[in-house]
């Protein structure tokens, strides 16, 4: 009796998988009917009963379909299977900000990774005065604005966070700080075709600032070779202390008030002032890279 009730079992659960079939569809649009057993990392199936269980990657299946009709989606068709992991155990870069040197500023950086999407890094550099604009051509007096005529350096601290774990856009606030000074700068302004005045001047200045910045990642952050640009504004409060000596006016003495329309004439003195400038910014990083995988 209890053989008879056996081979009945047997019967009945061969029956039911013959007939109760899950089906695999695979991304490439392949079916397959098997009995699915467990899906997790792996899903494991049969084809027959009996059979010893065989494994397939979720990666190359798009869903399964039930016996009972009820459709599981296992990921998306030609999506990754897994969140893109961080794939580096330790990441830091030695870099220069190649604009830097069309305003004669040479400048050397380091970056280091300490979270998956969170930089952090810092630039020296050195400021030479440049003949790009000796005198500001917008200024109305050149102790109102010099000019690129500073010597000094600049040194910039700053995070950058990275949008997405693809590590392509970022964003980034930099922190600045500039000494600056030059000495026995000769100045002339005119006013009028018969007015001048002629005067040296001395200045010591420093700058405080924040930028805020948006950059790409031009080269895969694994990558040997490290490039970024970066572009956005900067507020930064700049604390003039300068000194005008050696004043004097032309021929015909000091311009009256219709030949300087307003505009500030130098005497000899010391001065401060304290400016906030909105300042646009603009960097091309480069440098190398030391990756090491996990």
């Amino acid at each position: 009796m209890k053989n008879r009730l056996l081979y009945f079992s047997f019967f009945i659960f061969h029956f039911s998988f013959g007939q109760a079939k899950d089906t695999l569809v695979y991304n490439t649009g392949i079916k397959r009917a098997v009995k699915i057993v467990l899906v997790g990392k792996e899903i494991s199936y049969t084809i027959t009963p009996g059979e010893k269980i065989q494994y397939v990657s979720p990666s190359k299946v798009n869903y399964i379909k039930y016996s009972d009709g009820v459709l599981y989606t296992v990921y998306p068709p030609n999506h990754s299977p897994e969140p893109i992991k961080d794939t580096t155990f330790k990441f830091f870069s030695v870099t220069t900000d190649l604009l830097q040197y069309f305003l004669l500023q040479p400048n050397v950086g380091i970056e280091f990774r300490v979270l998956p999407l969170f930089n952090v890094g810092s630039n020296f550099g050195l400021v030479y005065p440049s003949p790009l604009f000796t005198v500001n051509p917008l200024a109305n007096g050149q102790f109102t604005y010099p000019g690129t005529v500073y010597s000094g350096y600049a040194l910039r601290v700053y995070v950058k966070l990275f949008i997405s774990r693809k590590q392509k856009g970022f964003f980034s606030f930099q922190g600045v700080y500039k000494s600056l000074h030059f000495n026995n700068l000769s100045c002339s302004d005119m006013y009028g075709d018969a007015y001048g005045n002629t005067y040296n001047l001395n200045e010591q200045t420093t700058t405080i600032g924040l930028d805020i910045l948006y950059g790409t990642q031009l080269t895969k952050i694994d990558n040997t070779v490290d490039v970024n640009m970066f572009f956005g504004w900067g507020i930064h409060n700049r604390n003039r202390n300068y000194t005008v000596t050696n004043q004097a006016f032309g021929n015909f003495g000091q311009p009256p008030p219709y030949e300087s329309q307003g505009r500030p004439i130098a005497y000899n003195g010391n001065y401060s002032e304290s400016l906030v400038l909105f300042t646009p910014v603009l960097g091309l990083r480069f440098g190398f890279s030391y990756v090491k995988k996990k």
